[in-house]
Parts: structure tokens; sequence; C-alpha cells
């Protein structure tokens, strides 16, 4: 594979398909160099997380529970069009979509040394890491028969690049609308 060696390489039917495994935290900068290798060479990746969902707790005053998205995570959120793949076992993964999610900024007022009344708050505030996981609502889907070569345009995240990537991602539309 000239210089590349993915955790798992094969071909799906007449498809060459590298399975990258993330366990730990990586290297945004190493995720898109990877990926920018693997289609250079012609090959659909799909980064695959070891977790077979991922670790929520309850927020604060909330009902739902709430994922903290690393950087890493929502940069591969951002490069399979909001999803990411949790192994459950075989062949099989679970996409996820991470909704937003905001938080309440209580109201407060005070006043300066000059006399001005201020006050803010009083409205909720998207965050960055934190992210209400939405699980796709069927069942588990098969690498081989649930899923296809897409192409995906080159973009940004933050402040990276996301080159022209070939991805192995699911055939389904976004279940989150």
């Amino acid at each position: 594979m000239k210089g590349v060696r993915p955790d798992v390489s094969l071909y799906i039917g007449k498809t060459p398909v590298a399975i990258e495994i993330q366990k730990n935290r990586i290297d945004i900068d190493y995720i898109i160099q990877r990926t920018e290798r693997h289609a250079n060479l012609g090959i659909y990746v799909i980064w695959i997380l070891t977790d077979d969902k991922p670790k929520t707790f309850l927020h604060e005053g909330e009902q739902e529970d709430i994922y903290r998205i690393k950087k890493w995570e929502a940069c591969l959120h951002e490069m399979y069009f909001e999803r990411l793949y949790y192994w459950r076992k075989e062949a099989y993964v679970m996409p996820y979509h991470f909704k937003t999610f905001s938080t309440w900024v209580e109201e407060s007022e005070w006043y300066e040394d000059n006399g001005e009344h201020r006050q803010e708050g009083g409205f909720y505030r998207e965050t960055k890491t934190l992210k209400i996981p939405m699980p796709f609502p069927g069942p588990i889907l098969h690498l081989a028969e649930d899923f296809s070569a897409k192409m995906c345009r080159p973009s940004r995240f933050e402040s990276y690049a996301i080159p022209q990537s070939k991805l192995w991602m699911d055939k389904n539309s976004a279940w989150w609308r």
C-alpha cells in the first residue's frame, strides 16, 4: 500500500477500503494526512472508534445524556457528514450524530463604578464540546452491505483544511433532521 498501513485493508466488492480503528486520542493533522494518503492511492477509508457507544453523563439539570466530544472526534464528525462510527461486533458498526447542546446562562445584573446599570445572561449558549449523541434509529450497520464509497469535498474544520477524501460511509441520509 505504498507507505500506508491501515489497521485493516480489504476489498469490498472491487473497492479498496482501509479501516482505521481509533482507540486513543489522535492528532488531527495525523487524521488528515492519513486520509489524504489513502485518497491519493485510490483507497476509501473509514475511521471507527473502538467503544460500542459514546461514554455519556447526565449534565446538571438536564434530562438527556451528554457527551464531551474531543477535538479529533469533532474533526471526524465533520469529515463524515456529521456522524461517527462505533464498533459493535464483527463487521458491524453503529453511526452516531452529535447534536448541538446549549446551556442556560443565568441572568445577572450589577452597577458599574460610575453607577451605570448592567445586565447579562438570560439566554441559551451553544457549547463547543458538549453534545447530545443521537444513534442511528435502525439496526446496527454492516460494513459491506450498508456502506458505499463517497467523495468528500475539501472543507475546513476550525483552523484545519480537510482535503478531498475518499470515504467509506453508510448509505443512510441524515436521520437527525
